[in-house]
This record gives C-alpha cells, sequence and structure tokens, in this order.
C-alpha cells in the first residue's frame, strides 16, 4: 500500500473512466498535473479543504499471505507436456473513507458525462495525440447551436484561482478562448479571453495561464468558450491539458474504482515440456501511478525420452547388446548417473558405460527447455524379445516403455573398420607409436570400427608394421580388429615420409690485410638435414687471385639425401691497410740559392713490403727575403694509401749595424716642431735602407723634451730606432684677483665657482685646481672656495671666491589618516611623513600629542611637531578613524531529542566575539511555542556588537518521538455469544513521552455458530504515527 497517497477512480453513466488522484499537502503546495491511463484525455489539479468534509478514498492492494502458489513440478505426458492447475492467489483490494486536505488531479472523460458533472458542446475526444498525451480534445468537431465549450463540475472557491491551458493551434487558422467563472446561479462572475492566432507558432503546443476571481467565497464552475476568427475552422484545434488549482465542490460524479486483476495462464492449461513463468497481477490504476501487486510462479514440466535402440539380430548365446540415446528435459542439466533403466518390468539399475553429450537450451514464447542428451550401451542380452524404460532420478519422471528384440544366429561377421587417414610426416622419428586400444584407434584420423555383435569398447586392437625407408618414402602399419568371436579386419595406417628443405648455413667471410691471407681455404661449418643428419660440403669455387684490394670467394655446396641442396659462401674482403710514410725533413740555410738546390726523397714501401716510386709534387717559388722553402714529393700505393713528403729550406739573414742618437736644446715649441734630417744606414749585406718616420712629438704643454723617432727595417725584419730630441724652458705669468656671492642653501654654496682665465708667460692658458673645498657648515655662513694657478714651468699663484648662506622657510606636509577596525589599530602610533627643509634636507619630527583611547567607533588624532635648523616650525596631524566590521556568526545548531520537555530545555549559545576579538553577550530573543507531536522547536539568540552589527543564532530541537509499548493482547473464556458480544474495555497506554493514548475500535468480530473464538481488535496510535493493535479473544 502506498502510504499518504489517496487513490480514486469515477466513471460517467456511460462508463467512460474518470480517474484522479489524491495526495497530502497543505492548502499551499503547489499543483501538480499527472498523466498516467492511456484511454484519458487531460487533468485538472484540484485543492481539497478539510473544512467541507470532502469524500476522499484510501485504497490498496494486498496479496492475501500464504495464497501465492510455490513453484509447481510435473512430469509429462506421453513427452510432450501435463495439464496443470493450482489454486490462484487471493488478492484484497480495499478502500478506506475519510476528510482529507488534499490536490487532487483527474481527467476529462471521452465524451460527455453526467449533466451534474460536465457539459459538452462542438467537442470531441480522440485517442491520436500530437505531443504524447494519451488523448487529446478535438475543438470545432462539429457545428453546434450554442457553439464550442465545455464547462468543468463545481468547485468550492476561497480565493482568486490560477490555471493552464495547453492548446495545439493549426497552421492558417486562429480562434479566441474565453475562460469565464460562473457561480451557482449562472452568472459570469469572472472571465477572460486570449486569442490563439499567429502569436502562437502554427502546429505547436502552447500553454495559456489565466487568473479569476470569484470575488466571494462559495461554490463556482468554470466554462471554456472557443470562438472562430478564421472563415474557416476544423477539428485540428486541439486542447492537450488542463491545469485549475480549486477544490471540487460536486463529490457526487465520483464512482468505481479502476482496478482489475490478470494472469497470463489459467489452472488447467495445458504446459509444454520445459520451465514456463506464471504471472498474476492486481492493478489499481490512478493518475499518479499504477499500484501492482504481483504473485509469479513457474510451472515445470519434465520428461525422458528414449530413441535410437539398435540391437543385434546375429549374436548367439547370452551376448547381444543394444545402443540407445536417451534425451531428459527438466531445470538445469543431467549426468549418466541421473539416469538409470528397468530392463523386461524389472528393478532400475545405473548404466555402465556411455556419455552425455549435449545439453541444449531452447525458448518458446514464456517456456524455457534445458534438454540433456545421453547415449549408452547394453551389453550380455540374451535372445528374445525386450522391453526398456528409463527413469530421471532427479525428477522422478519415467519413459515410455520401448520394445526391441535379441536374435540367437552365431557371429560370422567380421567387424566393419574403416581405415585411418593417411598421414605425411617430416621425419621417420615423426611416426607415432602403434594404438593397441580400440579408443586409441578410434581417435585416429578418418579411423571407425563397430561390430554387429560385439561391443565397440570391447574391440581388440593389434598392428604391424613395415620397413622403414633409407631416406623419404612410405612406410605402412597395418591394424587388426577382432571381435569377441574372433573375427577380424585388416586396414593399412600409411605414413608418408617427405623430408622438408633443411635451413642453410649464413654465408660467413673475413676481412685480411693481404692476398696471401685470402688464400687459405675456410673451414665450412656443420650443418644437418632436417631430421638432424650431418651433412659433408664438398668445395665448389677456388678463388683466383687478384691484383690489390677486392673480394674473393670460397664456395663449398651442402646435398641431403632428399636432394635438398643449398651453397655456402666465405668471403675475403683484402683492405691492405695504409703504408707507414716517411718523417719530414728539411735545413736552414744563408741564401736563396741554396734553397733552390732539390732534395732527394727517402726510400719507402708499402704496407706489404712492396716499393713505391715517389713523384714530386711542389716545387717551391723563389722567396724575396727569409723564409721556408718547401720541396713535396707524393708516395701512394695501390690500394689509393697516399702521403705527402716534405723537404723545408729556411733563410734566416743577420742583423745590420745601427747609427747614433742626436739632438739640441731651444726656446720655443716651433722651435722643437721642425723634422730633423735622418742619417744614412746600409743592411747586413750593404743593401741601402730607408728610414721610416715613427714618432713626430705631440706639443708638450710647457717645458721639456720632444723626441723625433725614425725606423731603420731590414727585409728580414732586423730594425733599429735613431731619436732626435728638442729640449723647451719657459718664464713666470701675472695672477688673477679673488670673488665671492650670497645663497639660500648649503648645496648653492656646494657648487664649485668657475675661476677666471689665466695664461702663462707665453700666451698659453693656465687650468687652475681646486685647492680648498669648504666644509659642509650646521646652518647659515660663508663657505670660501681656494683655486691654485700652476703653469707648466712651475710657477703658482691661489684664487679664493666665497659663498654667503641665508635659508628661506620649508613648506609643511599636509595631514593625513586612515580608517582602521579596532582600537588596537588606532593606537599603533603612524609613522610620520618625510619632511624636508627648503633646502631638502630632512627634518626629524617630535611627537607633540598622543591620543586617548576611545569606547568604540570614532576618531582618534596624533599631532608631531617638525622644526628646522633656521627656526623655521609646522605641525602635522595623522587622524585614525575606527569603523569596526561585521563580526563572524556562529554557525547554526540543533539535536534530535524524544519528547517536547526535551525542547523546552534552554539552550546554551555559543562563545561569539566581535571583530576585534571582544566577548559579545548573547540575548534571548524567541522562546519556541510548544507543538502538538513530532517537528522542530527554535531557540533564536541575538548577538550585538558595539558597532551595532547583529546576527540571530537559531537552536533547533527536532521532535522524533519514539515508538510506545503497546499492552499485552487479552481475553477471556465465557459461556456464551451474548457474552463475548460484549465489547472490552481496553488497557490505558501512553506514548513514549507518557502521553495517553485512545484506542480505536478496528475490528467487531461477527457472530459464530456455536464454541470457538470471537477476537476484538483496537487500534492505538499516537501522534507520530506510530501504532499497535490490541487483542481481546473471548473463547
Amino acid at each position: 500500500m502506498k502510504e499518504n497517497i489517496y487513490l480514486v477512480s469515477w466513471k460517467s453513466l456511460k462508463a467512460l473512466a474518470f480517474s484522479f488522484v489524491l495526495l497530502f499537502s497543505s492548502l499551499t503546495k503547489p499543483f501538480r498535473t499527472s498523466r498516467i491511463m492511456m484511454s484519458l484525455l487531460f487533468a485538472f489539479g484540484v485543492t481539497f479543504l478539510a473544512s467541507n468534509s470532502i469524500f476522499g478514498q484510501t485504497c490498496g492492494i494486498v496479496l492475501e499471505e500464504g495464497t501465492c502458489p510455490s513453484d509447481v513440478t510435473v512430469c509429462a505426458d506421453s513427452g510432450d507436456g501435463a495439464i496443470v492447475d493450482w489454486t490462484p492467489p487471493n488478492f484484497d483490494f480495499t478502500c478506506d473513507q475519510g476528510d482529507y486536505s488534499f490536490v487532487m488531479g483527474f481527467d476529462l472523460p471521452e465524451s460527455q458525462s453526467e449533466d451534474d458533472c460536465w457539459a459538452f458542446s462542438g467537442v470531441q475526444r480522440t485517442g491520436n495525440t500530437v505531443n504524447g498525451d494519451p488523448g487529446v480534445l478535438r475543438l470545432f468537431q462539429s457545428t453546434a447551436p450554442d457553439g464550442t465549450y465545455f464547462l468543468t463540475p463545481t468547485f468550492y472557491l476561497s480565493g482568486p484561482t490560477d490555471g493552464l491551458i495547453s492548446i495545439y493551434r493549426k497552421d492558417g487558422e486562429a480562434f479566441t478562448c474565453k475562460v469565464s467563472l460562473i457561480d451557482s446561479e449562472g452568472t459570469v462572475v469572472d472571465s477572460l479571453s486570449f486569442d490563439v492566432n499567429t502569436t502562437q507558432t502554427a502546429n505547436t503546443v502552447k500553454g495559456y495561464s489565466f487568473l479569476l476571481d470569484p470575488i466571494l467565497s462559495g461554490v463556482y464552475a468554470f466554462k471554456f468558450e472557443f470562438i472562430e476568427i478564421t472563415s474557416s475552422i476544423s477539428n485540428k484545434n486541439i486542447v492537450t491539458d488542463l491545469s485549475i488549482d480549486a477544490n471540487i465542490y460536486d463529490t457526487g460524479c465520483t464512482g468505481d474504482v479502476n482496478y482489475s486483476e490478470t494472469s497470463n495462464y489459467n489452472p488447467g492449461n495445458y504446459f509444454p515440456v520445459g520451465t514456463t513463468s506464471v504471472l498474476y497481477q492486481a492493478v489499481y490504476r490512478s493518475s499518479t501511478g499504477n499500484d501492482t501487486v504481483r504473485c509469479a510462479f513457474d510451472v515445470i514440466v519434465n520428461n525422458v525420452v528414449v530413441s535410437g535402440i539398435t540391437s543385434n539380430a546375429s549374436c548367439g548365446g547370452a551376448n547381444g547388446s543394444i545402443a540407445l540415446t536417451i534425451s531428459s528435459a527438466t531445470v538445469g542439466t543431467v549426468t549418466l548417473s541421473d539416469l538409470e533403466y528397468s530392463l523386461d518390468g524389472g528393478a532400475y539399475s545405473p548404466f555402465g558405460t556411455g556419455s552425455v553429450g549435449s545439453v541444449v537450451t531452447t525458448t518458446a514464447g514464456e517456456t524455457t527447455t534445458v534438454t540433456t542428451t545421453a547415449t549408452s550401451t547394453l551389453t550380455g542380452l540374451s535372445a528374445g524379445n525386450h522391453s526398456i524404460q528409463v527413469k530421471n532420478l532427479i525428477t522422478d519422471c519415467t519413459s515410455d516403455s520401448y520394445d526391441f528384440t535379441i536374435g540367437d544366429t552365431p557371429d560370422t561377421e567380421a567387424p566393419v573398420v574403416t581405415a585411418p587417414s593417411s598421414v605425411t610426416v617430416e621425419c621417420t622419428g615423426d611416426i607415432p607409436t602403434e594404438e593397441t586400444t580400440i579408443s586409441g584407434f578410434l581417435a585416429l584420423s578418418g579411423a571407425a570400427a563397430s561390430d554387429n555383435c560385439t561391443s565397440q569398447n570391447d574391440l581388440v586392437v593389434t598392428s604391424s608394421d613395415g620397413a622403414l625407408p633409407s631416406c623419404e618414402g612410405t612406410m605402412t602399419r597395418t591394424y587388426t580388429i577382432t571381435d569377441e568371436a574372433g573375427n577380424y579386419t585388416n586396414v593399412d595406417h600409411v605414413f608418408t615420409i617427405d623430408i622438408p628443405d633443411f635451413t642453410p648455413a649464413t654465408d660467413g667471410g673475413l676481412t685480411v690485410n693481404c692476398l696471401a691471407d685470402a688464400q687459405v681455404e675456410p673451414t665450412p661449418p656443420a650443418v644437418d638435414d632436417y631430421c638432424g643428419n650431418p651433412i659433408i660440403p664438398v668445395l665448389k669455387t677456388t678463388p683466383d687471385a687478384i691484383a690489390c684490394e677486392g673480394d674473393m670467394a670460397w664456395v663449398f655446396t651442402y646435398t641431403d639425401c632428399a636432394g635438398n641442396s643449398h651453397d655456402w659462401t666465405y668471403t675475403y674482403t683484402i683492405d691492405i691497410p695504409d703504408f707507414t710514410p716517411a718523417e719530414d725533413d728539411g735545413s736552414t740555410v744563408n741564401c736563396l740559392t741554396d734553397a733552390q738546390v732539390e732534395p732527394t726523397p727517402p726510400a719507402v714501401n708499402d704496407y706489404c713490403g712492396n716499393a713505391i716510386t715517389p713523384v714530386l709534387k711542389t716545387t717551391p717559388a723563389a722567396i724575396a727575403c727569409e723564409g721556408d722553402m718547401a720541396w713535396v714529393f707524393t708516395y701512394t700505393d695501390c690500394a689509393g694509401n697516399s702521403h705527402d713528403w716534405t723537404y723545408t729550406y729556411t733563410i734566416d739573414i743577420p742583423d745590420f749595424t745601427p747609427a747614433e742618437d742626436d739632438g739640441s736644446t731651444v726656446n720655443c715649441l716651433s722651435d722643437a716642431q721642425v723634422e730633423p734630417t735622418p742619417p744614412a744606414v746600409n743592411d747586413y749585406c750593404g743593401n741601402a735602407i730607408t728610414p721610416v718616420l715613427k714618432t713626430t712629438p705631440a706639443a708638450i704643454a710647457c717645458e721639456g723634451d720632444m723626441a723625433w723617432v725614425f725606423t731603420y727595417t731590414d727585409c728580414a725584419g732586423n730594425s733599429h730606432d735613431w731619436t732626435y730630441t728638442y729640449t723647451i724652458d719657459i718664464p713666470d705669468f701675472t695672477p688673477a684677483e679673488d670673488d665671492g656671492s650670497t645663497v639660500n642653501c648649503l648645496s648653492d654654496a656646494q657648487v664649485e665657482p668657475t675661476p677666471p682665465a689665466v695664461n702663462d708667460y707665453c700666451g698659453n692658458a693656465i687650468t687652475p685646481v681646486l685647492k680648498t673645498t669648504p666644509a659642509a657648515i650646521a646652518c647659515e655662513g660663508d663657505m670660501a672656495w681656494v683655486f691654485t694657478y700652476t703653469d707648466c714651468a712651475g710657477n703658482s699663484h691661489d684664487w679664493t671666491y666665497t659663498y654667503t648662506i641665508d635659508i628661506p622657510d620649508f613648506t609643511p606636509a599636509e595631514d593625513d589618516g586612515s580608517t582602521v577596525n579596532c582600537l588596537a589599530d588606532a593606537q599603533v602610533e603612524p609613522t610620520p611623513p618625510a619632511v624636508n627643509d627648503y633646502c631638502g634636507n630632512a627634518i626629524t619630527p617630535v611627537l607633540k600629542t598622543t591620543p586617548a583611547a576611545i569606547a568604540c567607533e570614532g576618531d582618534m588624532v596624533w599631532v608631531f611637531t617638525y622644526t628646522d635648523c633656521a627656526g623655521n616650525s609646522h605641525d602635522w596631524t595623522y587622524t585614525y578613524t575606527i569603523d569596526i566590521p561585521d563580526f563572524t556568526p556562529a554557525e547554526d545548531d540543533g539535536a534530535t531529542v524524544n519528547c517536547l520537555a526535551d525542547a523546552q530545555v534552554e539552550p546554551t549559545p555559543p562563545a561569539v566575539n566581535d571583530y576585534c576579538g571582544n566577548a559579545i553577550t548573547p540575548v534571548l530573543k524567541t522562546t519556541p511555542a510548544a507543538i502538538a507531536c513530532e517537528g522542530d522547536m527554535v531557540w533564536v539568540f541575538t548577538y550585538t556588537d558595539c558597532a551595532g552589527n547583529s546576527h540571530d543564532w537559531t537552536y533547533t530541537y527536532t521532535i522524533d518521538i519514539p515508538d510506545f509499548t503497546p499492552a499485552e493482547d487479552d481475553g477471556a473464556t465465557v459461556n456464551c455469544l451474548a457474552d463475548a458480544q460484549v465489547e472490552p474495555t481496553p488497557p490505558a497506554v501512553n506514548d513514549y513521552c507518557g502521553n495517553a493514548i485512545t484506542p480505536v475500535l478496528k475490528t467487531t468480530p461477527a457472530a459464530i455458530a456455536c464454541e470457538g473464538d470471537m477476537v476484538w481488535v483496537f487500534t492505538y496510535t499516537d501522534c507520530a504515527g506510530n501504532s499497535h493493535d490490541w487483542t481481546y479473544t473471548y473463547t
């Protein structure tokens, strides 16, 4: 049963189904539209008011305990199936009545219903859908005198009511939908209209919402009218869904409950062999979903079938045999040990030999069949007529009885034998050993054996092998199959030996230095044929000698007994190494003619000792003076290895004798700038050397020497300088007068003044040198700069420049401040800004005022004084504005308790500090009112800091009342029926929290005919819904 869901179906007089769903809700719970039954059209949502005493139903299905059959297992009749009976399950469907507040959804019928429920004109329901709905309402289905409309049942309205109608518009067509609210006198109290036209996309569904106000609470109906706009309108325009939030008033429109019971099979049906699923269903259909209860079980029909009995008619004595096949259908698989046979009506015995073959599962409709097939052979049967029956020990089902005959003619027939297929092997060692058992023989490819009397397993196998071939060829093995009567059959098993090609050796080789190395015959590798026999190689090719480098190949041939042949090649590669070249040589000579004599090159041999003839490669050209002259010869062997041999003459010429230096004394620079004439000088060999001016002396500032230098260099690079020196001497000069100025700052007085121009005796400017830089003074005063003028001859005079400093007032810093969060932030002494005096010197501020602490938010002012060295002074102020941020509230808390008294204990609120860490005292804001039963009770405390920031903290007790202890059942023995019809007084029972529970009489027992039990049942239910029955039995 669905808890808290109430289902009701109702039909019109024409048995056209209405259905609706009633669900617990508050009066403010949103309306829910439901579509379930395929035969329904569209749904309204209706809210019931408890005060109206509206009729509702609580319906549910119960499968009576113990009435759903267990699986039914039977044996088939004649192997095909069986008629099966059982007792159907018992479903109990009940509906209770009560007064509730509901949200209700119900569906329109297929056509007009009773006049006091629905009224229709020009509309028709159809099962076709346009958007997946189970049915729609076609508009303009026919021409009606009163137009196209439908009128709902009556509703109880207590205020404005909203709704939604969904409409499908046909392309090219348009109409107006008018919704009216009509009171019990037929008067329209409110209405609205909307056009279904090109504002809605053609061939689509669109929802139109509406809100109507009844003005006064009462009973009303809704009328939906559809008025043509286009001249031609069709029934392709459709209403798909409709929802109204209202309270149904006309309960007389309810009818039968939509309940059904179905099954796929019934007792007495004929069931095939296998497992068939049987399903009973009880379904209660409503617009919120189907309430379905099922009873399912299996009908299992087992069988045993014997087929393929083959008996021998020519076996003398008591040695007859039969082969048979057994098929058994049951749940799961069957082994041979699960089957037994009865011969000629005797006791059942297990099968001695045989095997289980295939297990096949098939499904046809709702029936699944698992069939196991087994085969066996029975031997030692006497001549005559016999019968056999097979039983499945798992299912206890037996087969029909099958007849067969064993003959009594002596056995003279040889076994029927099929020779094994010929086999090709690669080596004689691959021929398998002979088979000595019938099972081994039958395992050979192509082999088969059977006998008319002797069972296959009792046939005897012997064999003999023919001679093996020396190489390839065939070997024949003859098998003899003998039955129990001595009859035998010979068959040959032929083995063909076909030796595959062997794996040749990989060619070898070696790189050697000389021809003699390549003329040594190599040793060929060991090679076996495919079967592992060694093959002797034969020398096929001896290589000819080659002139120099290159390959020389030795070839050997390997051939096995089967004629498979491969050559093996060993290649010597002659790679003559480079020879050792002669070392280069040379000598030192004095003259060019000595270096023009061709030298004699040394003797050189190649790597193998053969003489190499050198070839003159380079004759050196004559050089101008000193240096090397190289003669080059090239040596090349037959392999192309090549080296040059070089003989180098080195020419080295001696140094020459230089001229002596000279000079003179002069008065002026111009005299010393006249270039002197150098003397004549020859090299070591008497060749004249042209001197080159090396140094022209730079003009000197004053007195001193000026040297002219000439360089003499011969072709060998021997070089000597010749120097001519002039000496200059200058008189004393006239000095400049001292100077000065007044400035604002020390930095002005530290600017080095520009001294005046002064010339030496000869008119050359003298560069003054700073002699004294004045030390910085503390504030105002004089600072003197002194420069010294000294000419190049050492004549010297001082010049003085004096600055007088007078400092102006400085520019003060602008006042400042900041906003902070807490008092502690405002008690941090601020760092005053850097302030310089007029001259840019930093002034050290002095703290003048420290502010007193304030109680909460506000301003705190710090004051500093700046004074420069000249006595100029200004104050600077820094203001902290305290603005305390909101604090972090405590997280709400709560607990689950059992009873109201637990939830009335005032909780202890948590400790909370303001943003600055000061504790906040909470104030109780809300004490919860006591609740009737389970639910939440909320205590609220308020935390407020000095800045006015405030937060509530909530502690929620959730009351969840545990189940109560029920009273023990009771009873009494009485004499008469009348005594047992006196309603007993149920005992007092309290809920878990000690509140008394009022019992409700649940069952009044029906009168019994005589003696027996009569049971009165009372139900105790606490406010939390915990419920127990108390039973009082009269005997």
